[in-house]
């Protein structure tokens, strides 16, 4: 049986190599689904939608290869996506010391925090260099804080 470049490829991804045997991951879309559930477990924003975890997830799949497979085979395992919040960050906690899991978690901060559109909707503002810095620019307008009582001291 002649097996093309593409259907070895998908073959690939829906398979994770784990301590030595192939654990099937269901399919490419669980596989990011699991993803994109645990991006968002680890990093929660109201102003990020679900399309924005998928993506980072997708990204990752495409570009990480076996580490993606690994650590959706173990979120798979683990029954990630059925689990309540609580139960995701106790499944989470154990595969924080895997390198997969770091590779995932460093992608993740990279993706949602170096996009200028996205980090405005949390409220940074922009680089200040152009401005003058923050010192001329006003490093203490935290107006998201409640003001200071006088009377606390």
């Amino acid at each position: 049986m002649r097996i093309g470049r593409r259907r070895f490829g998908l073959l690939g991804l829906l398979g994770a190599v784990v301590g030595g045997r192939v654990a099937p991951v269901a399919s490419a879309g669980a596989a990011g689904a699991a993803l994109a559930a645990m991006a968002q477990a680890l990093f929660p924003h109201r102003e990020v939608s679900a399309a924005r975890y998928e993506a980072i997830a997708g990204d990752f799949l495409a570009g990480s290869g076996a580490q993606a497979a690994r650590l959706a085979a173990a979120l798979a395992e683990g029954g990630f996506l059925e689990r309540s919040g609580a139960q995701r960050v106790e499944l989470l906690a154990t595969l924080a010391a895997s390198p997969d899991f770091q590779v995932f978690r460093l992608h993740v901060l990279t993706a949602l925090y170096t996009d200028l559109g996205l980090t405005r909707q949390f409220g940074y503002q922009g680089p200040s260099l152009a401005q003058g810095g923050y010192l001329t620019r006003g490093f203490d307008d935290i107006d998201w804080l409640p003001a200071a009582d006088p009377d606390a001291r």
